[in-house]
């Protein structure tokens, strides 16, 4: 009788196995859990602004992702290394890591696309080399393209930068189809503040302003912050608003004394 009731446990285990897939999953090889980690841990450094560290992380995380023939994931390093560059103001170091990746057909079309609008955020103070990466971005990106609004975004300050403001307005004033993140509807709204400007609607672009301040102060992005009142130190000074220059210069100053952004060292 025990005997019966044994085997008849041992065929119940059995068949809940089966039921449930077998044997359990085996793990990740080492080094691709390795590269993941690297890869989570590059991540959180730069969302936390830990630059450097983030550096290293990246590094490591390209290394394992090609070490397994990996190249969606070493596309993904290249592109988190080089915007930690950026920020760190090195951009010969952020183009060395990103040059041949939009013409190298084992990544992705959509990093592809994202590797060359990165390459023309460096080559900015470059406005023939900067279009020309901004084209080759548009032409890889697939649809539907997630980065189309900050193509559409940066084709629109590179006409600001060639003197055209009426052209970067035509750009930032069309229709967008879709959900468009916070922190692109803050550039937005900062270019067309900026364009206004420039033709001579201060009034109209300090209303704007307004409503790109109260969006980068959800992000609480200092740099952004910072864009935001050096534009309006700016504007105020143009319509002879002395009050507004000066709240807008405190608020600049405060930012700068506690964040090294680019805003602060136009000052």
């Amino acid at each position: 009788m025990a005997s019966g009731v044994r085997l008849l446990l041992v065929v119940t285990v059995t068949v809940l196995l089966m039921a449930c897939g077998g044997a359990p999953p085996q793990p990740r090889p080492v080094l691709a859990q390795r590269a993941d980690a690297a890869a989570l841990s590059a991540n959180r450094a730069t969302q936390a602004g830990n630059d450097e560290e983030a550096v290293e992380l990246w590094r490591s995380a390209l290394d394992l992702r090609q070490a397994v023939d990996d190249w969606p994931g070493a596309g993904e390093a290249r592109l988190g290394l080089a915007q930690v560059q950026l920020r760190l103001r090195q951009p010969d170091a952020a183009a060395r890591v990103l040059l041949g990746m939009p013409d190298e057909v084992l990544y992705p079309a959509a990093l592809r696309a994202r590797a060359a609008y990165q390459l023309a955020l460096v080559a900015q103070g470059r406005s023939d080399e900067a279009r020309a990466w901004l084209a080759r971005a548009n032409e890889l990106c697939p649809a539907p393209c997630a980065i189309a609004v900050p193509l559409r975004n940066l084709g629109a300050r590179l006409r600001l930068a060639a003197g055209d403001p009426a052209g970067a307005l035509a750009i930032v004033n069309a229709p967008l189809s879709g959900d468009v993140a916070p922190v692109e509807r803050a550039h937005a709204g900062r270019i067309r503040a900026e364009a206004l400007g420039a033709l001579g609607q201060v009034a109209q672009a300090l209303t704007e302003l307004e409503s790109v301040v109260v969006l980068d102060r959800r992000l609480a992005e200092p740099a952004y912050l910072a864009d935001d009142f050096s534009l309006q130190y700016r504007l105020a000074l143009a319509i002879g608003d002395e009050g507004l220059a000066r709240e807008a210069q405190t608020r600049l100053s405060a930012i700068c004394a506690a964040a090294a952004v680019p805003a602060c060292r136009r000052q």
